[in-house]
């Protein structure tokens, strides 16, 4: 008997979901949308009000900046209020480990 592994657009996990935790708290939402890659990073350096780098300890203070940003942002922020909608407005965030599990759907163009 050969054993073929599913492929992406098979409706069967990959692998055997893990058991949830009954006290794990449960959360399911669906986002409509392309979803968004964030892009290359970019070290861009921390400016000073008078122009120049920003220097702690003889080094450039920098931070890493998307190529992808303009796209990304949008998705990443209607992910975020979705996700936050779903939880519930004013409830504390999640402390504890957390099972993720996704899926994602491709629609064909014929």
């Amino acid at each position: 008997m050969s054993h073929r592994p599913p492929t992406l657009f098979e409706d069967e996990p990959t692998a055997a979901p893990a058991a949830r935790d009954p006290g794990m708290p449960l959360l399911s939402f669906v986002i409509s949308g392309r979803p968004q890659q964030r892009g290359s990073k970019n070290a861009m350096a921390r400016y000073g009000r008078d122009g120049k780098p920003i220097m702690v300890n003889g080094r450039v203070v920098t931070y890493a900046k998307d190529s992808n940003e303009e796209k990304s942002k949008v998705w990443m922020d209607q992910v975020r209020a979705t996700a936050t909608a779903a939880w519930g407005y004013g409830r504390p965030l999640i402390d504890q480990p957390i099972m993720l599990g996704m899926r994602f759907y491709a629609r064909t163009i014929a």
